[in-house]
Parts: C-alpha cells; structure tokens; sequence
C-alpha cells in the first residue's frame, strides 16, 4: 500500500483510498491479497447476503435490508474483479465493439454501476456518452468516474432517446425485469439497440428465483412486448440484441407472462437433459 500518496492496489487495479468511506476502506483491505477465483467472489457475495438476513425466496420489498446489501461495499469488490477478469473483459470488448460499429453514440448503461463498460465505450470512440442509471450507485464509483467527462451517473433516464440501451447481469436482480425491459425500450430511439445480458441461474443468492423462468424465454417475451430479436453478439453469446419498433406494448408481454412461467420451468427442466444426451452421443 502508498500510505503517501492513499492509494492501494487490489488485484491489478489501483484504487484510491480517499475516495472510500471508512467502513468500504476497512472492508476492502480486509480482501486476499492475491485476485481469488470467481467462486470465491460468489461465496462472498451470498455471506453478505446472508449477514444481512436476506432471503431470495421472499418479496424484496418486504426485506428493509435489500438496499444496505447493494450499497455495501461488496459491489465495489464484484466491480474491482470484473474489471480485471479475464471473461468479464471479453464480454465488454464485444458488446462495446458491436455498440460502436452499429453507430452506436448516445447510451444508457442499466445497473452499470462500476462504469467499466462506460469506460470501454467512451475510450473507444470520442463521440460516445454514456449515462449509467444505477439504483444503488456508490460514491467510489462516482469518483472513479470523474476521469471521464463523456460519463455521467444519473438517478433516471434522461428526457432524450438514446441510439442504444444496455442492461448487463441486472435483470436476475430484480423483481420485475418484463417492466425494467419496456421502461428500457421506451427511452431508446425507433430503430434504436437494446442489449440484454442476462444471467437467469442460481450462480449467488441475489439472482431471484422467480426470474428464471425467462432463461429460455426471454427473446419470445421481448418480441411479443414488440421488439425485434437481432440474435446474440459474437465473443457475448449471453448478450441478445434487440432492435426498437417503436411499436412495443407492455400489456402484450403481460398476458402471455403467466403461460411462459409454466413453459420456463418445464424448459429449465428439459433443455439441460437433451443437451447432455447430445453431449454423451456426439450429436
């Protein structure tokens, strides 16, 4: 650690130590000195989870300790990792690269609360800006983000349209990711991007269960809702893009959720069993 200068570096990354609180400055020297394996980062995310007596089978608005645990300072290690992660790097190189070849300039980032793949975008392409719309936004990641005058956090989205809006590893957060999709779709231009990079599995406690039924059925949903499925990004197969109709209706989305339900849980089911038959007969 610089004690001079208040800086330490954590897994690569250099961080600033007057811009953390003093519970986030304890919290991060407490860390492995050595970066862990993402399964580590997972077991730590859930005793935090667990330390805060959540309970992910519950109604969120029920638990007054939801917003404690996306403000601890366990978000400033999840993003400290993915910025140094390998896998994590790969996924923002290529969701920034489709973003920019498509002319892709005016963005809105979802729950990108680190500002990473801000960071990747704007340092691509001088034309970019990025509004990040994040709940829980941490003042380290505000200040982190500083260095970058085309980044801005914002507490909503803007009164203007973007070219592009991108939701990555938030949707399995929440309890109503259909209606976080529409408010997405309706601050995106007509013609405009939307990129989804869901996780609907059970990889840490924080991902809710009542989501997954949209593991295989998402993309019906969404161009039900209206939009038009585009296919994935190449190096982002996780990442679904969507084009704007300007024709999306909430309420189609709506009726049809229930029946998708019961068709996402047979699915979870079913699609993991033939993929391992395929496997096991080379098909």
């Amino acid at each position: 650690m610089d004690t001079k200068h208040m800086y330490m570096t954590l897994w690569g990354s250099k961080i600033n130590l007057d811009d953390l609180s003093e519970s986030e400055r304890s919290y991060i020297e407490s860390l492995p000195i050595d970066k862990p394996a993402v399964d580590w980062v997972w077991e730590e995310m859930d005793r935090i989870w667990y330390d805060f007596g959540l309970n992910n089978k519950v109604s969120l608005s029920s638990q007054k300790n939801i917003a404690e645990f996306y403000r601890h300072p366990v978000w400033i290690m999840n993003g400290v990792f993915t910025e140094v992660d390998p896998v994590s790097s790969l996924h923002r190189e290529a969701i920034s690269t489709y973003l920019i070849n498509h002319n892709c300039r005016a963005l809105a980032d979802y729950g990108g609360g680190s500002g990473v793949l801000a960071k990747v975008l704007t340092n691509k392409d001088q034309d970019v800006t990025v509004d990040i719309v994040e709940p829980f936004a941490s003042d380290f990641f505000k200040s982190k983000a500083r260095d970058f005058n085309r980044v801005e956090f914002k507490d909503g989205y803007t009164g203007s349209l973007y070219d592009a809006v991108i939701a990555q590893d938030v949707l399995e957060h929440v309890e109503n990711p259909i209606e976080i999709a529409y408010e997405m779709a309706l601050h995106t231009k007509h013609g405009g991007v939307l990129v989804f990079a869901n996780c609907f599995y059970p990889v840490i406690q924080c991902h809710l269960p009542i989501t997954f039924y949209l593991r295989y059925t998402f993309p019906v949903l969404m161009k039900v809702m209206g939009l038009e499925y585009l296919g994935t990004i190449p190096n982002a197969q996780h990442a679904l893009i969507f084009r704007n109709t300007n024709k999306v209706k909430l309420e189609y989305a709506n009726k049809l959720e229930k029946y998708l339900k019961l068709v996402g849980f047979f699915l979870n089911i079913v699609v993991p069993v033939i993929s391992r038959i395929r496997y096991s007969f080379n098909l």
